[in-house]
C-alpha cells in the first residue's frame, strides 16, 4: 500500500513531467536543462503544498491503510457488539459510556504498543538492521 510520502512523490513527479512538457513545447522552446531546473522547482513546491499534502492524506485514509487494531471504527463496532451482548443479560451501556470505552481501549493499546516496542528493543540481541 502506498504511503502518504509515496503519493506526494507521485504527484510531484507528475507536476514535474507536465512542467517539462510545457516548457519544452515548440511554442515555448526552452532548452532541456532550463526545463529540468524549472520542473525540479515545481516538484519541490508541490511536495510541500498544503493541497497536495491533504490529497495524499485523504488517499491514504480512503485506502484504509491502518492496522485493524488502530482503527477506531473497529473498536467502536466491537464495543457496540459487546454492548448488544451485555444487553441480552440486562446490562445497559449508554452512548457516552461507549465513547469512553472506545477512547480508553485505543489509548490503552497505544500504551501497550509503546511498552512492547521498548521492551522488544531492550531484549533484542541483534542491532536494528543487523
Amino acid at each position: 500500500m502506498a504511503s502518504k510520502n509515496d503519493i506526494i512523490g507521485s504527484i510531484a513527479g507528475a507536476v514535474a513531467n507536465v512542467v517539462v512538457a510545457t516548457v519544452m513545447s515548440p511554442r515555448n522552446g526552452a532548452p532541456i536543462n532550463e526545463a529540468t531546473a524549472i520542473a525540479e522547482q515545481a516538484a519541490d513546491i508541490a511536495r510541500v503544498n498544503p493541497t497536495v499534502q491533504n490529497i495524499a492524506a485523504q488517499v491514504v485514509n480512503a485506502t484504509n491503510n491502518e492496522p485493524w487494531y488502530q482503527s477506531r471504527v473497529t473498536w467502536g463496532a466491537l464495543v457496540a457488539g459487546a454492548a448488544g451482548v451485555a444487553g441480552l443479560f440486562g446490562v445497559t451501556i449508554g452512548d457516552g459510556e461507549r465513547t469512553v470505552l472506545v477512547e480508553g481501549i485505543t489509548a490503552a493499546l497505544s500504551v501497550v504498543g509503546a511498552v512492547t516496542a521498548i521492551y522488544g528493543r531492550w531484549v533484542a540481541r541483534k542491532p536494528i538492521g543487523g
